[in-house]
């Protein structure tokens, strides 16, 4: 809960900050808030923002973790090659096929996913596979490790970053495959 000096410092920057999209010519203005900051949903409520979707942030404690439980056994994971063009090419693809049903979605361009995949500056350790089914790549995955935040916080966690799968090869399987993976 925050301080209600705290929400109307942010209703009169919202408000500002409103006023001069529209003197810019926007149409539309977007913002989130995390599921547990109610009082800033609340101002984004009474401001006219009206929700969309809701976001997740969601863990998972990997003691215990099994596998074999309906991951398709014929997909076969190939790491993606950072040096190869030709991957983050197909990476690229897929996350622009594999969104684009996405209330937000826009394209993403390649620049970004070579950046994502070769420079990252948070996420030094990471890995990316590709599922492949019958010679065919269908989805993909990639996880990392963020240092920065597991020694701030004192733990040990990783993320998984993207999982994606082709419209029709959904719900067989695949995506399991993929997070059992990651």
């Amino acid at each position: 809960m925050f301080p209600s000096f705290e929400v109307e410092k942010w209703k009169k920057n919202a408000e500002t900050a409103l006023a001069e999209l529209k003197n810019r010519g926007m149409k539309v203005a977007q913002s989130s808030a995390y599921g547990d900051q109610r009082d800033i949903v609340r101002l984004w409520e009474r401001l006219g923002f009206k929700l969309v979707r809701r976001f997740s942030l969601m863990t998972r404690d990997l003691v215990g973790l099994q596998s074999d439980i309906g991951e398709n056994m014929e997909v076969v994971l190939k790491p993606l090659r950072k040096d190869a063009d030709e991957d983050l090419e197909i990476l690229n693809r897929f996350d622009n096929e594999c969104f684009k049903e996405l209330f937000d979605w826009r394209p993403s361009p390649l620049e970004r996913t070579v950046y994502l995949v070769r420079k990252d500056p948070f996420l030094k350790v990471q890995e990316w596979f590709f599922a492949i089914l019958n010679g065919k790549h269908v989805g993909y995955v990639g996880m990392g490790i963020d240092e920065s935040y597991n020694g701030k916080r004192n733990v040990k966690c990783g993320w998984v970053l993207r999982i994606g799968v082709l419209k029709p090869y959904r719900r067989i399987g695949i995506g399991t495959k993929l997070m059992c993976m990651a």
